[in-house]
């Protein structure tokens, strides 16, 4: 069982490194399987499809945003909220792999397949509410929470495709994402 779960992993780390480097459009099944160096039979044992690959790899890429979402459900400081939001997206982000799933969910991709997983638009719905309540308190800084919660998430969007390809440069630390959000 081990054999099928490293072949289905061997694909899946193929088919991800070519879909960042020559773009989901460009890259054909006959493509992943040659650089798999396995049959294109085999892959389709696998994954009936292209878009059942990118799936998958959404789906994976995904799991980060699903726990952000449920963090900023939260009653705790918004502050610390988006602390540990930062910390665990920093942290991911020593995982070449994860860097690969930001560099891929940016790129134009099938929106059938992505809009399922991704919530871009709930991420920052439901971060503006926490950033609205952080700023009552004053912990946040002023200015329009969904201004805020945009830099917020595209600090943390372009520090992963900036470290994509960069192995030896360590993730930004989290205290600098804060700083988008503490008042002056």
């Amino acid at each position: 069982m081990a054999g099928k779960e490293q072949t289905r992993q061997h694909i899946l780390d193929t088919s991800l490194r070519l879909f960042v480097q020559n773009g989901y459009g460009s890259t054909t099944i006959r493509d992943i399987a040659a650089e798999a160096r396995i049959s294109v039979g085999l892959l389709f044992h696998y994954f009936d499809s292209k878009p059942a690959l990118l799936e998958a790899h959404v789906k994976s890429a995904a799991s980060g945003i699903d726990t952000a979402l449920e963090m900023l459900e939260s009653d705790g400081a918004a502050l610390e909220i988006f602390g540990a939001i930062a910390e665990m997206t920093m942290a991911g982000l020593g995982n070449p792999t994860a860097r690969l799933w930001y560099a891929l969910v940016n790129q134009p991709l099938p929106a059938d397949v992505v809009e399922a997983h991704l919530r871009g638009e709930e991420l920052i719905t439901r971060s503006a509410a926490v950033i609205s309540r952080g700023q009552a308190s004053g912990e946040i800084r002023p200015g329009n929470p969904y201004s805020l919660a945009m830099a917020f998430w595209g600090a943390v969007q372009g520090s992963a495709l900036m470290l994509v390809g960069v192995e030896e440069v360590p993730a930004p630390e989290a205290a600098w994402l804060l700083g988008i959000l503490k008042p002056e």
